[in-house]
Parts: C-alpha cells; sequence; structure tokens
C-alpha cells in the first residue's frame, strides 16, 4: 500500500510528494530504474507507455513515449544529473507537447519502519509552467501512477511477503 501526501508551493514553483510505500527499498528502487517496470506504471490511468528507455546513472538518458486513450502517441524525456543506487535520482523531464516548459525532479528514497518512503520535488522553471500544470491534471496523474506502481509492487512480491 501506498500513503501519498502531495503539497504544492508556488514560491519556489514546485511540488513536493511524499510517498510511505510498504514495500521494501529494493523492490521500491527496481521499480523507479528498470525500463520493464517503468512500463507498467509510469503513466496515467487509460494511458500506455509503447516504448521505455532508461539509463540510469549520472550522464544517462531516459524516454518513455506513451499512447493516449485517443491513439495518440507523444513522448517524455530527459537526462539523469545524479544517481546514488537505493538513495537518489536527480533527472530533467521534458515533454515534446512543451519543450519551454521543463522540471528538474529529485526523488529520495530511504528505508522507514514497514516500508520505504520516496520524496520527490518537481521544481519548475516558473509559476505559469506550475500552474499549466495543475491545470492540466498534474496532480490527478501523480496520484494514478502512485496506484499504478502499488499495482506493480504487489505483483513483484512473492505471495508469502505481501501484506
Amino acid at each position: 500500500m501506498i500513503h501519498l501526501n502531495i503539497e504544492v508551493s508556488e514560491e519556489p514553483p514546485q511540488i513536493v510528494m511524499v510517498e510511505r510505500i510498504s514495500y521494501p527499498l529494493d523492490k521500491v528502487w527496481l521499480a523507479h530504474t528498470e525500463a520493464l517496470y517503468l512500463k507498467e506504471w509510469w503513466a496515467p490511468t487509460g494511458y500506455e507507455n509503447t516504448w521505455v528507455d532508461t539509463n540510469p546513472e549520472a550522464g544517462g538518458t531516459w524516454r518513455v513515449v506513451q499512447r493516449d486513450p485517443e491513439g495518440n502517441e507523444f513522448s517524455f524525456y530527459g537526462h539523469y544529473t545524479e544517481v546514488e543506487r537505493h538513495e537518489l535520482i536527480v533527472q530533467s523531464r521534458t515533454s515534446e507537447i512543451f519543450p519551454d516548459a521543463g522540471i528538474q525532479i529529485r526523488l529520495e528514497f530511504s528505508e522507514i519502519p514497514g516500508g520505504t518512503q520516496v520524496v520527490t520535488t518537481q521544481d519548475f522553471l516558473t509559476n505559469r509552467n506550475l500552474q499549466g500544470y495543475l491545470q492540466l491534471g498534474g496532480l490527478e496523474r501523480e496520484r494514478e501512477a502512485s496506484a499504478g506502481l502499488d499495482a506493480l509492487l504487489r505483483q513483484m512480491m512473492p505471495r508469502d511477503e505481501r501484506k
């Protein structure tokens, strides 16, 4: 199970999400760094990832191609600037639809009693970019992706270890 808390700040323009995840850190890390697993969960409800390529190391790149319910395809892509196994991922994210509205993302992973905590900080270039993201349903998409992560992690756990 994932408990999600989201805070939005206009100054600086950012979204901070705290996920308390009742799964082990090694599984949560794999779900965030392996293309096979990212393909399964990192999309809003009704969307499908048709292509995922990721090289999670400093200087590495990533790209995800999604298909929406109407059949339109578009991509997100970026670079990893810092990666510390089981601790930290810092990366950029750009949408091909809004290439001038890039985001810097910092994911901090830590073990907590009963599982893992992931703190995700998304820094937007401007408050206008943040407001546009919110108006396009960004928070709901974050919640849907978190629910998808929960479903994937449940599948990744051996039956006798599921909670």
